[in-house]
């Protein structure tokens, strides 16, 4: 009889590792990833591959503490450890779910509006706010993982369309894998890279997405750690794939959420209407 743990290459064995790559590719990340390569090109691909790696290990770390105690991060933290540090995150979180639902509503109603002009970008933000709410309402985890293998597919379809279609040189590329640089005046770039790619606080939905899962023993490991693998592969070829974009480029905007936007224009002029559509639509 066929053993029901054996780990294989199956999307049947990944899913919660591409929800928490499609979630946590946000505004912040990619705008991070934009302004990177836009100042320095290639140069710092290295940030994007180190940033996923060692989201990896952190959340493989963090999966082997849950399988092993049946316990999440958060749950050990108010069981374990003193009360002001679940006050103190308790606090950061707010703070942070409120900047971020911020960028992700502008962001999305810049790309939205874009598309489509005729609706203004505070009402594109509404309403892709109250979808996002009817999901919550309505959906199930389940669902929620169906949606993502789909728009992580997308996603990653389109951003590597246009990275090839404005890559600047293959060599230079391998270069910024393979030879780590640190330019003048990078520094704080390089850890905005790092630290955007594959989230902060998603990192902590994980165990509760593998629970959805029945996810719960020690023997469930090998099946976490290849839907981990799977995720932050996907995760960092995003990254360095909106780095290429940027450098292929060079847009002039080159802080805030008009960089999207500006990409999107810049393609348009070099590859046509396609480039335009395509970065806006995986916004």
């Amino acid at each position: 009889m066929q053993d029901k743990n054996k780990t294989s290459f199956s999307l049947r064995n990944i899913g919660p590792g591409l929800v928490i790559a499609a979630t946590g590719l946000g505004a912040g990340d990619l705008i991070a990833a934009s302004v990177a390569g836009a100042r320095f090109g290639t140069t710092i691909l290295w940030a994007a591959v180190l940033g996923a790696i060692i989201k990896f290990a952190m959340n493989e770390g963090l999966t082997r503490w849950q399988l092993a105690t049946g316990t999440t991060l958060l749950e050990g933290w108010v069981q374990r450890l003193p009360k002001f540090i679940s006050i103190y995150f308790l606090i950061y979180l707010v703070l942070w779910s409120f900047i971020v639902a911020g960028a992700l509503i502008a962001g999305t109603g810049l790309a939205a509006h874009a598309l489509y002009p005729e609706i203004s970008v505070e009402l594109w933000g509404i309403i892709h706010s109250l979808l996002a709410l009817v999901l919550i309402l309505v959906g199930r985890y389940r669902m929620l993982e169906q949606l993502m293998k789909i728009f992580m597919g997308l996603m990653l379809i389109v951003v590597i369309i246009c990275a090839i279609l404005v890559a600047p040189g293959l060599s230079d590329i391998v270069d910024g894998l393979l030879i780590p640089s640190v330019p003048d005046g990078s520094v704080i770039f390089i850890i905005s890279v790092i630290g955007g790619v594959g989230g902060s606080v998603t990192l902590l939905c994980y165990g509760y997405w593998i629970r959805e899962r029945d996810w719960n023993r020690p023997q469930d490991m090998p099946r976490s750690r290849l839907d981990l693998a799977v995720a932050y592969v996907l995760t960092g070829l995003f990254g360095m794939a909106i780095m290429i974009i940027s450098a292929g480029v060079n847009p002039d905007a080159i802080t805030g959420p008009g960089m999207a936007l500006e990409i999107a224009g810049q393609l348009e002029d070099i590859v046509g209407p396609l480039g335009k559509w395509l970065s806006l639509i995986h916004i």
